[in-house]
């Protein structure tokens, strides 16, 4: 880069204040002017320092007015020594410029024949026509202004890149907090985390933010919040699609935990229609024995299975436990939820002598291998009680039911899915026992969080609806239990059909309550 041009100023006294405007402006204009009230240091003689900076000058400027042409003094000892250094240039080098402060006349032959830089009427021209000569490479103004836009911009992309950086730098250790209170099992703050992880994703990151968007969905429908869970999976999964394609393991992975949301809000044929596609896509790029093949196999077979499509699940589930007892021995959480899904199948089936050590065994792992008060273990509990009590064995069946329920009130608190399945299994075992006092509340407690979290039409409302129908019956409260069963039967027909073993069951019920009114 070429050094600044030096130059020196010359004026009257009089004329200080233009040539203080004139320093400043060359200053400003990234140049080294020279002006004696700006330059010389105390303890410096004036004229050693002047003779020097003329000597050592690009360019002197000498200010003609009025004040300076007619009065004898430094500005003449100034002008004669320019003069003769001027002669030490080649003929057509610029280094005298006279500067015009008003129409004045120069008192020498030599400034005579130099064009003058005239600063009256308008010092700006004036300046321009200066800087033309000091910087012959210099743009006009509009080249200034794109020079400083582009500056302008490609700072401002650095300041961007800059705060990106430190924004994806807290999102993650926001999600860190996420991932923190999964493993405590406090999933509603753990959606909270995850939520504010994604919302300080910046634009053009969007490689990361399906990730963040996924666990928020995911924290959310585990903790219950089914609409707070819609928003965050279905986005992430278009930013999947529009990024990586349709044929990529995270769209699989996505696609799996939209149905899942469907699954739980029973919209059981959106549901199938996505575990279908996952299952493809992973069929297709992974190997015959990755865990997530086996999670796929295992999700749509439950969907099979809640449609009353046993056949159709039992191949299923048994494939997705041969491929985890492969992968990962037989004391896993993924192998108990294998057990405990098919052993769910044959309860279904009433093949319970099939069922029982299958549950016993999935119930076994998750007492082993997982923490004390996790919900998979309130399945299992769950799960072999309702087995007790489908053999008449509620002894061993109410002290499991009310140990899931203890379980799933301390991880969810009040108002939970899995609590509503616990109340209801519970109120379940009172009835048959013809504890209807105790049975009732229970129900009902049951049906107002179903109500509040699920869909209106979900199915396990009408199970609500059902159970308390039936407590009403036993106690010859057909009027009370009529409408129940209307509603219960009108929300399977919906959601499962006609012929779905659980329509008919309920059909059953009111065609019998109807008969005893």
């Amino acid at each position: 880069m070429p050094s600044p041009n030096r130059i020196f100023i010359s004026y009257a006294k009089e004329d200080h204040k233009v040539a203080k405007q004139l320093y400043d402006d060359l200053k400003n204009a990234d140049m080294l002017p020279w002006m004696d009230t700006e330059d010389l240091l105390p303890g410096q003689t004036s004229e050693v320092e002047t003779d020097k900076a003329i000597k050592s000058s690009d360019y002197f400027l000498i200010l003609l007015s009025a004040n300076s042409v007619t009065k004898a003094g430094l500005v003449h000892a100034e002008i004669r020594k320019a003069l003769k250094r001027f002669q030490e240039f080649t003929p057509g080098e610029t280094y005298i410029i006279p500067v015009r402060l008003d129409d004045c006349e120069p008192a020498y032959e030599e400034l005579q024949a130099l064009h003058p830089a005239d600063i009256f009427p308008s010092y700006e021209k004036g300046f321009k026509k200066i800087l033309k000569v000091l910087l012959p490479d210099k743009k006009d103004e509009s080249e200034f202004l794109q020079e400083a836009k582009v500056r302008d911009i490609d700072a401002a992309k650095q300041l961007k890149e800059a705060a990106n950086k430190r924004m994806l730098s807290a999102a993650e250790a926001i999600a860190k907090m996420g991932d923190l209170k999964n493993s405590q099992l406090k999933y509603r703050e753990a959606a909270a985390y995850f939520k504010e992880a994604a919302e300080l994703v910046p634009e053009g990151s969007e490689l990361i933010l399906p990730k963040y968007l996924s666990e928020w969905g995911i924290a959310s429908l585990i903790s219950g919040n089914y609409a707070g869970a819609k928003y965050p999976l279905e986005r992430s999964l278009a930013i999947s699609e529009k990024i990586l394609g349709m044929e990529h393991p995270d769209i699989a992975n996505s696609l799996n935990n939209l149905a899942v949301l469907y699954k739980s809000q029973g919209k059981y044929d959106e549901a199938e229609s996505l575990y279908k596609r996952s299952l493809a896509i992973k069929e297709k790029v992974m190997s015959a024995e990755h865990p997530d093949l086996a999670s796929s196999l295992n999700n749509l077979a439950i969907v099979y299975r809640i449609q009353g499509k046993y056949d159709e699940a039992e191949p299923l589930y048994n494939r997705s436990l041969a491929i985890r007892e492969k992968i990962f021995g037989t004391e896993h959480p993924d192998v108990a939820h294998s057990l405990n899904s098919l052993a769910l199948l044959y309860k279904l089936q009433e093949k319970y002598n099939e069922a029982e050590p299958l549950y016993k065994r999935a119930l076994a792992i998750r007492e082993k291998v997982l923490v004390a008060n996790h919900p998979d273990l309130a399945t299992s509990l769950n799960n072999l009680a309702q087995l007790y009590i489908m053999q008449n064995r509620y002894d061993e069946a109410d002290p499991l039911h009310k140990r899931a329920l203890a379980i799933s009130e301390k991880i969810f608190g009040t108002e939970h899915p899995d609590v509503a399945l616990s109340l209801h299994n519970i109120s379940y075992l009172y009835r048959i026992q013809g504890k209807y006092d105790q049975a009732a509340p229970l129900q009902k407690r049951a049906l107002t969080i179903r109500e509040k979290i699920l869909d209106a039409e979900h199915p396990d409302v009408a199970e609500s609806l059902n159970g308390l129908a039936l407590i009403y019956y036993s106690q010859g409260k057909y009027d009370e239990a009529e409408p129940l069963y209307e509603r219960a039967y009108k929300i399977l027909l919906k959601k499962l059909g006609e012929q779905h073993q659980d329509t008919k069951r309920i059909k059953a019920n009111m065609e019998s309550n109807a008969a005893r009114k």
